[in-house]
This record gives structure tokens, C-alpha cells and sequence, in this order.
């Protein structure tokens, strides 16, 4: 964790380097609030360096498969609908229809108005017709209602999805919901890198009056205790160009629609160099499915010819290299 908890009021000061591996309390000794906490430092300690031989930090541990939608539809709506304000949240995840009927598609994703551009829902259909401009678009279930603007409210949109999964995140197990984000409002050829942003935060009673005390009859009903340290996970995205990447996991890497680089599994530590010497050993380096290579004329500089390599699986000296998507190298002829 990158958060420092010796400071007051927690004055967490465990120090690896002394290999401390138990709190011992004592009767008729004072328990005092560091104590309680660095008992929790140590066993995470312990956890941690036994991860380490096991994962990459960083790597999903189940679940989390990333997916994309590069064929979904974007609706732009009217701030109002029957003069009272449309509250875009409300429609995620709902199954909404048009006026008719004849039209049916499920809300994935929305982004509130900004700027020159209006609330937009981000939908899949599932009927063969799709809205229209100035469509009413209903949900049945909760009578919610919005109206689309009247001019050029459709178009094809992108979103990325993530499963609900695990990953191991500074030393931590940390689970992640299912979520969508969008990649590109207005167009289907986006270019993005797919990630998570890890959050670290503090709650008190304050933040989250859960916390409590909630002994119902005892003199300390309702009195504030300890706080709660929260590592969470967000599906974000950032530029193709790196730039404020503190804190920020890349899962998948689109340009201009083409998927270049996706983290489809976890990422093993340690005893992944074991088994790669063991089978580079066995079996050498071979191909498991084949890299097709296809050369042709680079129309820009014709001192230089193109070579695109398509989708395959090799291992490497005992690692799995894969190419998920079609490579163009530029090379001197």
C-alpha cells in the first residue's frame, strides 16, 4: 500500500527488518491502538511475500476478463422531457423501448451533458429497428421517459466492459465489479488504453455512519471506533500517448478500433520462470498456432516494403508470446 499509516492517529511503525512476527498482549498491560494495528501489518506481510512468489503485482487472480463493444449506438437526449429535468443515471442498465414498441435496446452505458454536448445514453439494440431523431425512449418497469434531440441524435459508439474479478494490487486482493465505460461518445474507432485506477481511501464514522458503534443498550451505543482503509478499483481509460499513468493499470490497448494488446489472464511470479525453464528444456521454442506473414507495396516510401504478421501463439524460451492482433512492420527493401 502507498498510503503511510504512521502517522497520528494510527502510528502503525512496523518495520519488516526487525522480522517481528506476533504481537504478544499481556495482562495487566495497556492495549495500545498501534499495537492492534500493526497486528494487522504483520499478517499482511506475511500474505503479501508469499503473493509475490505467486502473481505479478498488478495481474488479475479470477474473473476480470475485459471485453469491447465497437458496435453500439449512442442517443443523445433533450435536458427535459414533459418541462421536468431527465436524470440520465437512472436509465442505466434498463431495457427501454420507443413509443411503438417496435424499437428495443438495453441502456450500457451513459455520460451526463458536458460542455456543447448533451446527456448521452450508450445502448445495445435488441430488435432489428433502431431510435430515430426526436424518439420518445420509455422504460415500462419505472415509467422513466426521456425524448431524443431532433437532429443527428444517433450514431455507432464504443464502451469496454470488465467482469467481476480479483486482481493483486499492492500486496492486496482486491475485487472489482462489474462495470462499463465508455471509450468514444460519437464513433466506434477509438483509440484508448483500457485500464483500471486504484484508489486507496480512509472512512470514518463521518464518511460512513456504519461504522458506529452499533451495541444497542451498552454505554457505548453509537460511539465512533476505528476507521476503515478502503483499496478500490475503477474501469478507466487514458490517451495512446502515456502520460498521468500514476496509479493506473493498462489491461488493453485499442487504436483506431483494433485491439493491440489485452491482459487476458494472470500473470504469474516466480514460479512462472519455473515452469517456462522446465518446458523450454522439454520442448525447446515452437509454434502453436501459426504467424501468417503477408508482404506488400508501401505506397508512401517506395524504398521500403510493408510485412504484416497475423494472429498467433508461439512460446519463447518457456513463455507464451502471443499476437492478438495483425502487426504491419515497415522495412528497407
Amino acid at each position: 500500500m502507498s498510503l503511510n499509516f504512521n502517522v497520528d492517529p494510527y502510528y502503525d511503525d512496523f518495520d519488516p527488518s526487525k522480522n517481528y512476527h506476533r504481537i504478544l498482549f499481556k495482562p495487566g498491560y495497556a492495549v495500545q491502538a498501534r499495537e492492534l494495528t500493526q497486528a494487522q501489518t504483520i499478517l499482511q506481510d506475511q500474505v503479501t511475500k508469499f503473493a509475490d512468489h505467486i502473481f505479478k503485482q498488478n495481474t488479475p487472480v479470477s474473473g476480470g476478463q475485459i471485453t469491447s463493444n465497437l458496435n453500439c449506438h449512442y442517443i443523445k437526449l433533450q435536458p427535459t422531457y414533459n418541462n421536468t429535468s431527465v436524470d440520465i443515471t437512472k436509465f442505466d442498465g434498463l431495457l427501454v423501448k420507443n413509443a411503438t414498441g417496435t424499437v428495443t435496446a438495453r441502456v450500457i452505458a451513459y455520460a451526463a451533458a458536458t460542455g456543447t454536448d448533451p446527456a448521452t445514453l450508450v445502448v445495445s439494440y435488441k430488435s432489428g429497428n433502431q431510435f430515430q431523431d426526436g424518439d420518445i425512449i420509455y422504460d415500462s418497469a419505472s415509467n422513466l421517459a426521456a425524448q431524443a434531440i431532433l437532429t443527428n441524435a444517433t450514431g455507432l459508439s464504443s464502451v469496454a466492459s470488465i467482469a467481476q474479478g480479483v486482481f493483486y494490487i499492492l500486496g492486496n486482493f482486491v475485487q472489482i465489479s462489474a462495470s462499463t465505460t465508455i471509450l468514444e461518445k460519437y464513433n466506434n474507432t477509438p483509440s484508448k488504453r483500457v485500464g483500471l485506477t486504484i484508489t486507496e481511501t480512509i472512512y470514518d464514522y463521518i464518511n460512513d455512519a456504519s461504522l458506529l458503534d452499533p451495541a444497542v443498550g451498552a454505554s457505548n451505543y453509537q460511539a465512533p471506533g476505528a476507521d476503515r482503509y478502503l483499496l478500490a478499483l475503477n474501469l478507466d481509460t487514458r490517451p495512446l500517448g502515456f502520460g498521468d499513468d500514476q496509479n493506473f493499470i493498462e489491461l488493453v490497448r485499442v487504436d483506431t478500433g483494433n485491439i493491440f494488446k489485452m491482459v487476458d489472464g494472470s500473470v504469474y511470479a516466480t514460479i512462472d520462470e519455473y515452469f517456462a525453464k522446465r518446458d523450454y528444456e522439454t520442448n525447446g521454442d515452437y509454434v502453436v498456432n501459426e504467424f501468417k506473414l503477408t508482404p506488400s507495396t508501401n505506397t508512401i516510401n517506395s524504398s521500403t516494403y510493408d510485412l504484416k504478421s497475423g494472429k498467433g501463439l508461439a512460446y519463447v524460451h518457456g513463455y507464451r508470446i502471443e499476437n492478438q492482433s495483425d502487426l504491419l512492420l515497415t522495412n528497407d527493401r
